[in-house]
């Protein structure tokens, strides 16, 4: 019964300013302003792309188990995601590794399932990492 009264009432939290709203936007243009250089952003096109199952060059499994891959939003969200994370990293420029670092959290709830692959309990996750195992990075594809 204790339990429940602790944690079943209303609490006002208590809440700490940690920026004001110019600054906020000061973040929100150094961000969009930080470069993406070409061969990147290519290489994260060709990401979601491949996250569709009519691409020749899609992997199997995503040929097989997925009904819709990302669409345009999500290469938008997978930039942004990646210019956050090389700039929290101290880089100058999105890196592929950037893109490969948020393509999990930026894709895995834009790539939808077929009746084939939810019976066989498929993991976005999964197909996530096929993808990125076979669309080659631009260094991967100078080699």
């Amino acid at each position: 019964v204790e339990i429940s009264r602790r944690t079943s009432g209303f609490d006002e939290p208590q809440l700490q300013r940690l920026t004001d709203g110019e600054q906020l936007q000061r973040l929100q243009r150094d961000l969009a302003q930080l470069p993406v250089p070409d061969p990147v952003a290519h290489y994260a096109a060709r990401l979601i792309l491949a996250s569709h199952p009519e691409q020749e060059d899609a992997p199997e499994d995503v040929r097989r188990y997925v009904s819709y891959g990302a669409s345009p939003r999500g290469l938008q969200a997978l930039i942004r995601g990646a210019r956050v994370r090389a700039a929290v990293q101290g880089g100058t420029a999105v890196s592929c590794e950037d893109i490969h670092a948020m393509a999990y959290p930026a894709l895995r709830h834009r790539i939808i399932l077929n009746f084939e692959g939810e019976a066989r309990q498929m993991k976005v996750d999964a197909l996530i990492a096929q993808i990125l195992e076979q669309v080659q990075t631009p260094a991967r594809m100078a080699a």
